[in-house]
Protein backbone atom coordinates (compact mmCIF):
# COMPACT_ATOMS: atom_id res chain seq x y z
CA UNK A 1 0.00 0.00 0.00
CA UNK A 2 1.72 3.57 -0.82
CA UNK A 3 2.60 5.51 1.95
CA UNK A 4 0.26 7.89 3.67
CA UNK A 5 -2.89 6.93 1.94
CA UNK A 6 -4.26 4.58 4.70
CA UNK A 7 -4.41 7.43 7.84
CA UNK A 8 -6.98 8.07 10.11
CA UNK A 9 -9.55 10.17 9.13
CA UNK A 10 -9.89 10.33 5.29
CA UNK A 11 -8.59 7.57 3.63
CA UNK A 12 -6.52 9.73 0.58
CA UNK A 13 -5.77 13.13 3.54
CA UNK A 14 -2.61 14.56 2.73
CA UNK A 15 -1.72 13.01 -0.55
CA UNK A 16 -1.15 14.96 -3.17
CA UNK A 17 -1.38 15.12 -6.29
CA UNK A 18 0.36 16.26 -9.25
CA UNK A 19 -0.81 17.27 -12.43
CA UNK A 20 1.55 19.03 -14.46
CA UNK A 21 1.71 16.23 -17.28
CA UNK A 22 -2.09 17.00 -17.26
CA UNK A 23 -1.47 20.58 -17.49
CA UNK A 24 0.82 20.37 -20.35
CA UNK A 25 -1.08 18.22 -22.36
CA UNK A 26 -4.43 20.48 -21.91
CA UNK A 27 -2.02 23.15 -23.56
CA UNK A 28 -0.60 21.39 -26.23
CA UNK A 29 -3.94 20.21 -27.35
CA UNK A 30 -6.26 23.24 -26.73
CA UNK A 31 -3.81 26.02 -26.78
CA UNK A 32 -5.01 27.12 -23.26
CA UNK A 33 -6.60 25.87 -20.04
CA UNK A 34 -9.72 28.12 -21.06
CA UNK A 35 -10.29 26.38 -23.95
CA UNK A 36 -9.84 23.05 -22.46
CA UNK A 37 -12.46 24.42 -19.71
CA UNK A 38 -14.98 25.05 -22.56
CA UNK A 39 -14.64 22.21 -24.23
CA UNK A 40 -15.29 20.29 -20.93
CA UNK A 41 -18.06 22.14 -20.42
CA UNK A 42 -16.90 23.67 -17.14
CA UNK A 43 -15.82 27.31 -15.88
CA UNK A 44 -12.04 27.86 -16.14
CA UNK A 45 -12.27 28.51 -12.33
CA UNK A 46 -13.91 24.76 -11.67
CA UNK A 47 -10.91 23.13 -14.05
CA UNK A 48 -7.79 25.50 -12.15
CA UNK A 49 -9.89 24.40 -8.53
CA UNK A 50 -9.35 20.78 -9.88
CA UNK A 51 -5.80 21.04 -11.11
CA UNK A 52 -4.40 22.77 -8.25
CA UNK A 53 -5.81 20.05 -6.33
CA UNK A 54 -8.00 22.26 -4.27
CA UNK A 55 -10.86 20.00 -6.13
CA UNK A 56 -11.46 16.46 -7.10
CA UNK A 57 -11.85 15.70 -10.74
CA UNK A 58 -15.11 13.28 -11.20
CA UNK A 59 -14.79 10.41 -12.99
CA UNK A 60 -16.86 10.94 -15.81
CA UNK A 61 -14.72 14.20 -15.89
CA UNK A 62 -11.60 12.00 -16.08
CA UNK A 63 -13.01 9.72 -18.88
CA UNK A 64 -14.32 12.73 -20.92
CA UNK A 65 -10.86 14.73 -20.63
CA UNK A 66 -9.05 11.85 -21.65
CA UNK A 67 -10.63 11.70 -24.76
CA UNK A 68 -10.55 15.17 -25.66
CA UNK A 69 -7.09 14.92 -24.76
CA UNK A 70 -6.23 11.58 -26.96
CA UNK A 71 -4.98 9.92 -23.49
CA UNK A 72 -4.85 6.18 -23.64
CA UNK A 73 -6.66 4.16 -21.32
CA UNK A 74 -3.70 3.02 -20.03
CA UNK A 75 -1.90 6.08 -19.35
CA UNK A 76 -4.50 8.04 -17.20
CA UNK A 77 -3.33 7.28 -14.22
CA UNK A 78 0.41 9.12 -15.65
CA UNK A 79 -1.84 12.25 -15.94
CA UNK A 80 -4.47 12.09 -13.47
CA UNK A 81 -3.02 10.15 -10.82
CA UNK A 82 0.52 10.87 -10.22
CA UNK A 83 1.23 11.74 -6.48
CA UNK A 84 3.70 14.71 -5.76
CA UNK A 85 6.09 12.10 -4.09
CA UNK A 86 5.75 10.08 -7.62
CA UNK A 87 6.69 12.89 -9.37
CA UNK A 88 9.38 14.04 -7.60
CA UNK A 89 11.05 10.72 -8.03
CA UNK A 90 10.91 10.78 -12.01
CA UNK A 91 12.37 13.77 -12.17
CA UNK A 92 15.76 12.62 -11.15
Amino acid sequence: MAKGLRKKGKPFEGVKFSFRRLNGRIVEVYGSRKKFAIAMGMSPAVLSARLLGHTSFLPGEVWYASILLRIKKEEIGDFFFCTEEEEDTNDG
